[in-house]
């Protein structure tokens, strides 16, 4: 058994590729007609292209657009010839677009005019008609699901052939657009509905309107890079600007340190989620230099409220009760107990029973009882090291520079994925 080197790894994808391309010519031979030239063909065509050229990024892999609406309307109204002529345009226009590397368009024409043609092969074949009926739209549906599956399936092969890697990794569903997709396909089935019964205006209407979704979906996730690369940006400024007080103020270092740790093992004890644990520690580690910085996102949010009081005697804003960020309550609860407890701090040092003592009478007045109670329980049965934190260390506390970027970029999971595109490649770059 001989493994390929690095650089035929390219050949033996493109080979590959245009076998799988090849495949089409038999089967355009072979299937049933339909119509190919017509206003409805230059609709989509142009809509597919136009969403290709606007889609949107996730997680730097996949793209999604409104191109596989496009592809589905075309395999239910036009026709095999005519889905794969679409297919192509729009795979072709996008390489050339996106300047991508040459090895990306024999892979990405693969991928995805092959399962775009068999779907529409297999609607024609198993009776699928213009008409729009029941047994149309649900026949739609099943090869439309089919065409997603395939295109994931040969897009995730091939590239696994170019660059390297395990294929079962590959292979692994992206679950978290797994409801996009299937609201994708729900929105294609009601536009094709919609020509069926009311001819090319309706569906051109709403075709433009998925197209404009894309475009401005491409912009959202644009600004969303943007902010996590400034986030990042400010994050290593904060780290630099603690790690010089560290040398000269190991007392403001440690009480980060402990306030983050504090503040995430509060938010995990009251049951909030891996998140917001995570905005907690972000928020904890720099709470009063965050805001000089200019973060934006939740994190700063929680920054700016982590001294409100319940009572409405905080500041800067005097929120009250749930006005204030639940975790900005969460962080206020961890600085007080450490700064009660603290050896280093300017006031004569608590026991961690006095402190608790301290907090609940000010509970629902300064501090929320909630957390004072769930970081009562989490000091229950812990030692001396962790109940005063006096060893806390700021290095030891997280990767700081991919804590907030991730904090900030995930303030909206699916911002800019979800309400029309749809995965209609996941093309090589």
């Amino acid at each position: 058994m001989t493994v390929a080197r690095p650089d035929a790894r390219p050949r033996v994808a493109v080979a590959a590729a245009l076998v799988v391309l090849g495949a089409a010519v038999p089967i355009l031979l072979l299937a049933p007609s339909g119509e190919f030239i017509g206003w409805l063909t230059l609709v989509l065509a142009a809509g597919s292209v136009a969403s290709g050229l606007t889609a949107s990024g996730w997680q730097g892999t996949i793209d999604v657009s409104a191109s596989f609406v496009c592809s589905m309307l075309a395999v239910a109204f036009i026709g095999p010839l005519g889905v794969f002529v679409i297919a192509i345009l729009t795979e072709v226009a996008t390489w050339a677009y996106g300047r991508n590397r040459l090895v990306a368009l024999p892979v990405n024409l693969a991928a995805s005019a092959i399962p775009a043609l068999l779907a529409a092969v297999a609607f024609r074949s198993l009776g699928g008609s213009e008409e729009g009926g029941a047994h149309d739209i649900a026949l739609l549906a099943v090869v439309a699901t089919g065409a997603l599956a395939l295109n994931f399936v040969l897009l995730s092969t091939l590239a696994t052939l170019v660059d390297g890697g395990c294929l079962r990794a590959a292979l692994r569903p992206p679950r978290e657009l797994l409801p996009s997709l299937a609201l994708t396909i729900a929105l294609t089935l009601a536009i094709a509905g919609a020509y069926a019964t009311s001819g090319l205006a309706a569906s051109l209407f709403v075709v433009l309107i998925i197209v404009a979704f894309s475009y401005m979906s491409r912009l959202v996730v644009i600004g969303r890079e943007r902010t996590a690369q400034y986030a990042s940006l400010s994050w290593g400024v904060l780290s630099a600007l603690v790690r010089s007080l560290d040398r000269r103020d190991g007392r403001t270092a440690r009480h980060s340190a402990a306030v983050a740790a504090f503040a995430r093992d509060i938010a995990i004890g009251a049951g909030l989620g891996d998140r917001a644990a995570e905005l907690a520690h972000t928020a904890g580690l720099g709470a009063d230099m965050l805001q000089d910085l200019g973060v934006y996102g939740p994190v700063a949010q929680i920054v700016r409220a982590h001294h409100e009081r319940l009572d409405g005697r905080g500041y800067p804003d005097r929120l009250e009760g749930e006005e204030i960020p639940e975790i900005a309550r969460i962080v206020a609860v961890a600085e007080v107990y450490d700064t009660l407890t603290a050896q280093d701090t300017y006031r004569d040092r608590m026991t961690s029973f006095q402190a608790m003592t301290e907090m609940r009478r000010v509970a629902g007045r300064q501090l929320d009882g909630r957390f004072v109670e769930a970081l009562a329980k989490l000091l229950s049965g812990r030692g001396l090291d962790y109940r005063h934190a006096d060893s806390a260390d700021f290095d030891r506390e997280l990767a700081m520079e991919s804590r907030i970027a991730d904090a900030i970029s995930s303030d909206s999971p699916s911002s800019g994925t979800d309400g029309g595109g749809a995965l209609a490649r996941e093309p090589m770059r």
